[in-house]
């Protein structure tokens, strides 16, 4: 898991770099760039979340109840 977070985490950087490189020579607007770093976040974000998921199903089981036991307003109930 260490090799592939490190492979990602090199992917955010090149990619980070190469929306600054943009910038500079102008191809792309502030606003582009936004976008575009966004969307590096949230793939990496989203990423993440997927291995840690699989991670923590593969030796806890899948969580069924996860769900259950939020309230709308954000607040964890007690199962």
């Amino acid at each position: 898991m260490k090799s592939f977070l490190d492979r990602l985490r090199l992917f955010g950087r090149e990619s980070l770099f190469l929306i600054g490189t943009r910038i500079l020579s102008g191809t792309v607007s502030a606003q582009q760039a936004s976008i575009a770093f966004a969307d590096v976040a949230e793939g990496i974000v989203h990423t993440v979340h997927g291995l840690v998921s699989d991670q923590f199903a593969a030796q806890y089981g899948p969580d069924q109840g996860a769900a259950d036991r939020h309230t709308g307003d954000g607040q964890a109930r007690q199962p």
